[in-house]
């Protein structure tokens, strides 16, 4: 953290986070309006969830250790690599053709490496890759629920990478926005 103290006031930047934002080519002004936006929402959408939690768990208010419980238990469905792309697909098509037609690419041009093997970490990751080169998705896909929210929830922060590959990236990212598209399939 000193280091970055330093280097902020050393360039004129102020404060370490306007340093960033500078180097991110974006103004202090803007971060702090998405960041009292997202703020804003929070809350209400926060307490909804909640709310329907308990009165899915039949409280009437859900105690502190229930916020992580699953409500239906874990789902028993299995799904198939072309069927898990066709469920992704579909979803990120509801949401905007361009987003689908940027997670094909993922899939046409082999910027998946979803083959459980052994040695790779389990859990999935996407590498952005420098601006001339392209995001690439790891996953371990083993056919379950999870695995299909996993492959959707990559690819949101690939599709994020490859929309920002020729700009300064936000140091933030698109928490999850794929998942959460993939959810409502």
């Amino acid at each position: 953290m000193g280091e970055q103290i330093v280097d902020a006031r050393w360039s004129g930047a102020g404060q370490p986070p306007h340093l960033r934002h500078s180097l991110n080519d974006i103004e202090p002004r803007i971060v702090n309006e998405m960041c009292t936006a997202v703020r804003g929402y929070y809350k209400p959408v926060a307490h909804r969830f909640f709310e329907l939690k308990a009165s899915l768990l039949g409280s009437p208010r859900i105690s502190f250790a229930d916020r992580l419980a699953p409500v239906f238990g874990e789902a028993t469905n299995r799904y198939s690599w072309p069927k898990a792309r066709s469920i992704v697909l579909s979803a990120f098509s509801g949401f905007d053709e361009e987003f689908s037609d940027i997670a094909e690419l993922f899939f046409e041009n082999g910027w998946v490496d979803a083959l459980p093997r052994q040695g790779k970490d389990s859990g999935g990751f996407c590498l952005p890759g420098p601006p001339d080169a392209n995001p690439f998705v790891l996953i371990n896909f083993d056919g379950s629920a999870r695995s299909v929210l996993e492959l959707g929830h990559e690819l949101g922060h690939g599709i994020h990478y490859w929309l920002s590959r020729n700009t300064h990236r936000l140091g933030l990212e698109t928490l999850g926005i794929g998942q959460g598209i993939t959810e409502d399939q």
